[in-house]
């Protein structure tokens, strides 16, 4: 976080010419001070959703509080040294709550599964010819044939090393065995429940920089949607970059290249600073603010 805040001031103190463009910049601020507010109901809802493949998963009911709690202790750890290690963190808490460190992985997995799905959706439906011409400028297609290769052989490699561990194969045949027996229904349920917490939190995210490019720019003429989807491809690379502290300077990038033809390179580099500001101030907001909850619910319980 420390990181994160250094570059947005610092990338701020840059721009402090362009700065001037703003006509009230104290108006502008208790705006993203207001988003940030708003925003925590994102983090809440990505804390829910994990709760629900860790129940999937272990197939039983875990305590709420105990189970959000580690995703939003851990969220913080996105920051340093990268998204990576949000997930690492988890497995430190998983014992805390039951949940085994293969069980914690899994249901990692799983949530990015649903994560990576319904963010692509997300960008196909609001805005395929953005999202399709993004892919085709700056994407080459040897880069898609690395990656598959590189992801393929890193699987079979910690498969055939992990393997040998007689833990790791029995895991892995109770998983086999658990999902078999899961029904479609159960699937399909959690599914649906994904797609409305992540679709809610892109929307709500994307709705937020709309509002922050129209109050700055003034321009009330680019659809909604076209915004929302090009914060939605920005945080998905964002995400998908290893070692980025919370995706910071990727998402960034992303959004000047998409946007500055419409709103102009100046304006969407201030207010894409200014949504990391937003973003990382919900985090802090949201970790606050759920550690005040749980210390009044344990206070409640007894």
């Amino acid at each position: 976080m420390v990181v994160s805040f250094v570059y947005i001031l610092y990338s701020l103190y840059l721009a402090r010419n362009d700065l001037t463009i703003l006509e009230d910049l104290r108006s502008v601020l208790v705006l993203c001070g207001i988003f940030s507010v708003v925003i925590v109901t994102t983090v809440y809802g990505f804390a829910y959703s994990l709760k629900l493949n860790l129940e999937f998963l272990s197939n039983r009911d875990l305590n709420t509080v105990e189970s959000m709690e580690i995703f939003i202790k851990a969220n913080l750890c996105k920051y340093l040294p990268g998204n990576v290690m949000h997930y690492v963190t988890r497995n430190l808490y998983a014992q805390k709550i039951g949940i085994s460190q293969m069980k914690m992985a899994f249901g990692s997995l799983l949530e990015i599964f649903f994560v990576v799905a319904t963010s692509l959706l997300l960008c196909i439906l609001f805005s395929r010819e953005l999202f399709m011409n993004l892919l085709h400028d700056y994407v080459p297609v040897t880069l898609y044939i690395v990656l598959s290769i590189a992801v393929i052989i890193i699987a079979c490699v910690a498969f055939f090393f992990l393997k040998k561990k007689k833990r790791f194969e029995k895991l892995i045949s109770e998983t086999v065995l658990q999902l078999k027996e899961v029904k479609l229904a159960k699937f399909v349920k959690l599914a649906l429940k994904m797609f409305f917490i992540v679709a809610y939190s892109h929307v709500l995210l994307g709705t937020t920089l709309f509002f922050l490019l129209r109050e700055i720019t003034g321009i009330t003429d680019v659809s909604i949607f076209t915004v929302i989807s090009a914060c939605v491809m920005a945080w998905l690379i964002g995400f998908i970059t290893p070692g980025s502290p919370g995706g910071i300077g990727v998402k960034e990038t992303i959004l000047s290249l998409l946007l500055m033809d419409f709103f102009g390179r100046e304006y969407v580099l201030i207010v894409a600073l200014l949504f990391r500001l937003v973003t990382v101030c919900a985090d802090v907001l949201a970790f606050c603010s759920f550690m005040i909850f749980k210390k009044l619910y344990h206070r409640l319980k007894i």
